[in-house]
Protein backbone atom coordinates (compact mmCIF):
# COMPACT_ATOMS: atom_id res chain seq x y z
CA UNK A 1 0.00 0.00 0.00
CA UNK A 2 0.84 3.73 -0.92
CA UNK A 3 0.00 6.80 -0.49
CA UNK A 4 -0.06 9.65 -3.28
CA UNK A 5 0.37 13.28 -2.37
CA UNK A 6 -1.20 15.56 -5.01
CA UNK A 7 -2.18 19.49 -4.91
CA UNK A 8 -0.28 22.58 -3.91
CA UNK A 9 1.53 22.01 -0.11
CA UNK A 10 -0.01 24.00 2.65
CA UNK A 11 3.12 23.62 4.40
CA UNK A 12 6.42 25.55 3.03
CA UNK A 13 9.16 22.23 3.99
CA UNK A 14 8.71 18.65 4.70
CA UNK A 15 8.12 17.74 8.49
CA UNK A 16 10.71 16.71 10.16
CA UNK A 17 8.86 15.49 13.60
CA UNK A 18 6.13 12.81 13.49
CA UNK A 19 2.61 14.76 13.17
CA UNK A 20 -0.43 13.37 14.77
CA UNK A 21 -3.34 13.19 12.37
CA UNK A 22 -7.08 13.51 13.47
CA UNK A 23 -8.94 9.97 14.75
CA UNK A 24 -11.13 8.36 12.70
CA UNK A 25 -14.47 7.02 14.88
CA UNK A 26 -16.25 4.29 13.76
CA UNK A 27 -19.87 5.65 12.78
CA UNK A 28 -22.49 5.06 14.15
CA UNK A 29 -24.62 5.49 11.12
CA UNK A 30 -23.53 2.80 9.80
CA UNK A 31 -23.78 0.38 12.54
CA UNK A 32 -27.28 1.99 12.91
CA UNK A 33 -27.34 1.01 9.17
CA UNK A 34 -26.26 -2.18 9.60
CA UNK A 35 -28.98 -2.64 12.64
CA UNK A 36 -32.08 -1.80 10.26
CA UNK A 37 -30.95 -4.02 8.03
CA UNK A 38 -30.84 -7.26 10.62
CA UNK A 39 -34.28 -5.78 12.19
CA UNK A 40 -35.69 -5.85 8.63
CA UNK A 41 -34.00 -9.77 8.19
CA UNK A 42 -34.66 -11.51 11.49
CA UNK A 43 -38.59 -9.61 11.76
CA UNK A 44 -40.48 -12.33 9.25
CA UNK A 45 -38.92 -15.37 11.49
CA UNK A 46 -39.82 -13.44 14.92
CA UNK A 47 -43.19 -12.39 13.34
CA UNK A 48 -43.77 -16.30 12.39
CA UNK A 49 -43.41 -17.68 16.03
CA UNK A 50 -45.50 -14.75 17.05
CA UNK A 51 -48.50 -16.08 14.96
CA UNK A 52 -47.64 -19.46 16.61
CA UNK A 53 -47.46 -18.70 20.06
CA UNK A 54 -51.21 -18.75 21.26
CA UNK A 55 -51.06 -22.94 19.34
CA UNK A 56 -48.26 -23.39 20.97
CA UNK A 57 -49.56 -22.17 25.05
CA UNK A 58 -52.57 -24.41 24.55
CA UNK A 59 -50.06 -27.14 25.33
CA UNK A 60 -50.47 -29.45 22.02
CA UNK A 61 -47.96 -32.33 22.09
CA UNK A 62 -44.95 -31.88 22.61
CA UNK A 63 -43.49 -33.72 19.63
CA UNK A 64 -46.10 -31.23 17.79
CA UNK A 65 -44.49 -28.40 19.23
CA UNK A 66 -41.22 -28.85 18.90
CA UNK A 67 -41.73 -29.92 14.46
CA UNK A 68 -43.43 -26.91 14.43
CA UNK A 69 -40.79 -24.70 15.64
CA UNK A 70 -37.64 -26.89 14.03
CA UNK A 71 -39.45 -26.75 10.49
CA UNK A 72 -39.85 -23.15 11.20
CA UNK A 73 -35.80 -23.01 12.41
CA UNK A 74 -34.70 -24.78 9.39
CA UNK A 75 -36.69 -22.59 6.61
CA UNK A 76 -35.60 -19.59 8.24
CA UNK A 77 -32.00 -20.71 7.94
CA UNK A 78 -32.79 -21.06 4.51
CA UNK A 79 -34.02 -18.10 3.46
CA UNK A 80 -31.20 -15.53 6.35
CA UNK A 81 -28.60 -17.65 4.81
CA UNK A 82 -27.81 -15.75 1.28
CA UNK A 83 -29.38 -12.49 2.99
CA UNK A 84 -26.83 -12.91 5.63
CA UNK A 85 -23.62 -13.10 2.99
CA UNK A 86 -24.63 -10.28 0.65
CA UNK A 87 -25.66 -7.96 3.74
CA UNK A 88 -22.00 -8.75 5.47
CA UNK A 89 -20.40 -8.07 1.94
CA UNK A 90 -22.29 -4.40 1.45
CA UNK A 91 -21.93 -3.56 5.63
CA UNK A 92 -17.75 -4.44 5.32
CA UNK A 93 -17.08 -2.62 2.04
CA UNK A 94 -18.96 0.44 3.36
CA UNK A 95 -16.82 0.30 6.26
CA UNK A 96 -13.45 -0.06 4.46
CA UNK A 97 -14.72 3.01 2.01
CA UNK A 98 -15.65 5.19 4.47
CA UNK A 99 -12.49 4.96 6.76
CA UNK A 100 -10.29 5.20 3.69
CA UNK A 101 -12.12 8.96 2.60
CA UNK A 102 -11.83 9.85 6.11
CA UNK A 103 -8.09 8.54 6.87
CA UNK A 104 -7.05 10.35 3.67
CA UNK A 105 -8.37 13.88 4.74
CA UNK A 106 -6.90 13.26 7.98
CA UNK A 107 -3.64 12.49 6.43
CA UNK A 108 -3.82 15.53 4.22
CA UNK A 109 -4.58 18.14 7.24
CA UNK A 110 -1.65 16.68 9.38
CA UNK A 111 0.76 17.15 6.47
CA UNK A 112 -0.38 20.42 4.92
CA UNK A 113 -1.81 18.77 1.42
CA UNK A 114 -4.86 19.42 -0.37
CA UNK A 115 -5.42 15.96 -1.09
CA UNK A 116 -4.12 12.62 -0.28
CA UNK A 117 -4.66 8.99 -2.34
CA UNK A 118 -4.31 6.07 -0.44
CA UNK A 119 -3.72 2.73 -2.75
CA UNK A 120 -5.04 -0.02 -0.76
CA UNK A 121 -3.14 -3.43 -1.24
CA UNK A 122 -4.58 -7.21 -0.27
CA UNK A 123 -4.17 -7.04 3.24
CA UNK A 124 -6.75 -4.76 3.51
CA UNK A 125 -8.93 -7.08 1.23
CA UNK A 126 -7.62 -9.72 3.51
CA UNK A 127 -9.14 -7.89 6.35
CA UNK A 128 -12.54 -7.24 5.12
CA UNK A 129 -12.77 -10.96 3.75
CA UNK A 130 -11.85 -11.93 7.40
CA UNK A 131 -14.81 -9.73 8.93
CA UNK A 132 -17.10 -10.82 6.46
CA UNK A 133 -16.55 -14.68 7.22
CA UNK A 134 -16.72 -13.60 11.21
CA UNK A 135 -20.19 -11.83 10.59
CA UNK A 136 -21.97 -14.44 7.81
CA UNK A 137 -22.86 -16.20 10.57
CA UNK A 138 -23.52 -14.36 13.81
CA UNK A 139 -26.36 -12.84 11.49
CA UNK A 140 -27.27 -16.38 10.72
CA UNK A 141 -27.32 -17.19 14.39
CA UNK A 142 -29.85 -14.47 15.06
CA UNK A 143 -32.51 -16.00 14.22
CA UNK A 144 -31.35 -19.56 15.35
CA UNK A 145 -30.71 -18.32 18.77
CA UNK A 146 -34.12 -17.12 19.16
CA UNK A 147 -36.15 -20.17 18.30
CA UNK A 148 -33.96 -22.23 20.27
CA UNK A 149 -34.95 -20.02 22.95
CA UNK A 150 -38.61 -20.39 22.16
CA UNK A 151 -37.91 -23.98 22.35
CA UNK A 152 -36.06 -24.03 25.39
CA UNK A 153 -39.03 -22.12 26.80
CA UNK A 154 -41.85 -24.14 25.23
CA UNK A 155 -40.68 -27.03 26.89
CA UNK A 156 -40.29 -25.65 30.26
CA UNK A 157 -43.88 -24.52 30.07
CA UNK A 158 -45.22 -28.12 28.91
CA UNK A 159 -43.28 -29.55 32.02
CA UNK A 160 -44.55 -26.68 34.14
CA UNK A 161 -41.66 -25.52 35.21
CA UNK A 162 -41.77 -21.71 36.16
CA UNK A 163 -40.78 -19.01 33.54
CA UNK A 164 -38.53 -16.10 34.31
CA UNK A 165 -40.86 -13.61 36.68
CA UNK A 166 -43.53 -15.55 36.39
CA UNK A 167 -44.42 -14.90 32.42
CA UNK A 168 -46.43 -17.46 30.65
CA UNK A 169 -45.40 -18.49 27.63
CA UNK A 170 -46.83 -15.89 25.71
CA UNK A 171 -45.57 -13.19 27.06
CA UNK A 172 -42.19 -15.17 27.50
CA UNK A 173 -42.26 -15.03 23.81
CA UNK A 174 -42.57 -11.77 23.58
CA UNK A 175 -39.65 -10.97 26.10
CA UNK A 176 -37.17 -13.03 24.05
CA UNK A 177 -38.37 -11.35 20.69
CA UNK A 178 -37.32 -7.92 22.78
CA UNK A 179 -33.75 -9.75 23.34
CA UNK A 180 -33.26 -11.15 20.15
CA UNK A 181 -33.54 -7.58 18.67
CA UNK A 182 -31.35 -5.90 21.58
CA UNK A 183 -28.94 -8.61 20.61
CA UNK A 184 -28.93 -7.83 16.88
CA UNK A 185 -28.25 -4.07 17.79
CA UNK A 186 -25.20 -5.33 19.82
CA UNK A 187 -23.96 -7.26 16.82
CA UNK A 188 -24.23 -4.20 14.65
CA UNK A 189 -22.49 -1.68 16.89
CA UNK A 190 -19.64 -4.22 18.14
CA UNK A 191 -19.13 -5.22 14.14
CA UNK A 192 -18.85 -2.01 13.13
CA UNK A 193 -16.07 -1.16 15.98
CA UNK A 194 -14.22 -4.28 15.24
CA UNK A 195 -14.49 -3.72 11.80
CA UNK A 196 -13.38 -0.11 11.83
CA UNK A 197 -10.99 -1.03 14.28
CA UNK A 198 -9.21 -4.12 12.39
CA UNK A 199 -9.32 -1.86 8.91
CA UNK A 200 -7.94 1.18 10.27
CA UNK A 201 -4.57 -1.05 12.06
CA UNK A 202 -3.87 -2.94 8.70
CA UNK A 203 -4.29 0.16 6.37
CA UNK A 204 -1.84 2.46 8.75
CA UNK A 205 0.43 0.15 9.27
CA UNK A 206 0.68 -0.78 5.40
CA UNK A 207 1.34 3.17 5.03
CA UNK A 208 4.44 2.95 7.55
CA UNK A 209 2.50 4.46 10.48
CA UNK A 210 3.62 2.46 13.09
CA UNK A 211 2.06 4.37 16.48
CA UNK A 212 -1.18 5.94 17.10
CA UNK A 213 -2.42 8.11 19.97
CA UNK A 214 -5.47 6.21 22.09
CA UNK A 215 -8.76 8.45 21.85
CA UNK A 216 -11.69 8.19 24.04
CA UNK A 217 -15.26 9.44 24.04
CA UNK A 218 -14.36 11.48 26.60
CA UNK A 219 -18.07 10.29 28.05
CA UNK A 220 -19.41 8.39 30.88
CA UNK A 221 -19.80 5.61 29.31
CA UNK A 222 -15.84 5.19 29.04
CA UNK A 223 -14.76 2.30 30.68
CA UNK A 224 -12.57 3.19 33.58
CA UNK A 225 -13.53 6.50 34.23
CA UNK A 226 -14.23 7.26 38.00
CA UNK A 227 -17.15 9.22 37.58
CA UNK A 228 -19.00 7.02 34.57
CA UNK A 229 -21.53 4.55 34.41
CA UNK A 230 -18.30 1.89 34.12
CA UNK A 231 -15.50 2.84 36.99
CA UNK A 232 -14.32 -0.93 37.17
CA UNK A 233 -12.59 -2.01 34.16
CA UNK A 234 -12.64 -5.90 32.87
CA UNK A 235 -10.26 -8.32 31.51
CA UNK A 236 -12.07 -8.81 28.39
CA UNK A 237 -12.58 -4.32 28.50
CA UNK A 238 -9.79 -2.92 30.07
CA UNK A 239 -9.30 0.93 31.53
CA UNK A 240 -9.73 3.22 28.64
CA UNK A 241 -9.75 6.15 30.54
CA UNK A 242 -6.27 6.30 31.44
CA UNK A 243 -5.05 5.48 28.26
CA UNK A 244 -6.36 8.31 26.33
CA UNK A 245 -3.75 10.21 24.88
CA UNK A 246 -1.29 7.66 25.20
CA UNK A 247 1.22 6.61 22.25
CA UNK A 248 0.81 3.02 21.52
CA UNK A 249 2.41 1.11 18.82
CA UNK A 250 0.02 -1.25 16.23
CA UNK A 251 2.97 -4.21 16.56
CA UNK A 252 2.19 -4.18 20.90
CA UNK A 253 -1.74 -4.17 21.77
CA UNK A 254 -2.69 -3.48 24.98
CA UNK A 255 -4.19 -6.54 26.96
CA UNK A 256 -7.62 -6.31 25.44
CA UNK A 257 -6.41 -4.76 22.21
CA UNK A 258 -6.08 -1.55 20.03
CA UNK A 259 -8.98 0.59 20.10
CA UNK A 260 -12.35 -1.17 18.77
CA UNK A 261 -11.42 -4.93 19.74
CA UNK A 262 -13.27 -5.10 23.36
CA UNK A 263 -17.22 -5.24 23.05
CA UNK A 264 -18.74 -2.09 22.08
CA UNK A 265 -15.32 -0.07 22.42
CA UNK A 266 -15.73 3.34 20.69
CA UNK A 267 -12.07 4.36 20.89
CA UNK A 268 -10.18 6.00 18.44
CA UNK A 269 -6.65 5.39 16.96
CA UNK A 270 -4.97 8.88 16.00
CA UNK A 271 -2.22 7.99 13.78
CA UNK A 272 1.08 9.39 14.74
CA UNK A 273 2.48 10.46 11.22
CA UNK A 274 6.39 10.22 10.70
CA UNK A 275 6.69 11.62 7.13
CA UNK A 276 10.28 9.62 6.83
CA UNK A 277 8.33 6.26 7.00
CA UNK A 278 5.91 6.82 4.62
CA UNK A 279 5.11 4.69 1.57
CA UNK A 280 4.40 7.65 -1.00
CA UNK A 281 4.76 7.05 -4.75
CA UNK A 282 5.26 9.60 -6.98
Amino acid sequence: MAIQIMGRLIRTRRPTRPLRGAPVGGSYRQAHALYQELVRLVTPATEDVRELAAWLATNPDASEAYAALMSRKDKWRRVLGPSASALAYRWTRAVSDRDKIKLQDSLAKALGVEVVSIFDEPAVQGVEDMMRTQAIPLISSISDVYYDKVLEATMRSYQQLPLPENRNLVQEIQELTKITFERAKLIAVDQTQKMHGMVTQSRQTALGIEEYVWRTSKDQRVVGNPNGLYPNPTKLHGNHYIRNGKIYRWDSPPSDGHPGWPIRCRCMASPVIDYRKLKLVA
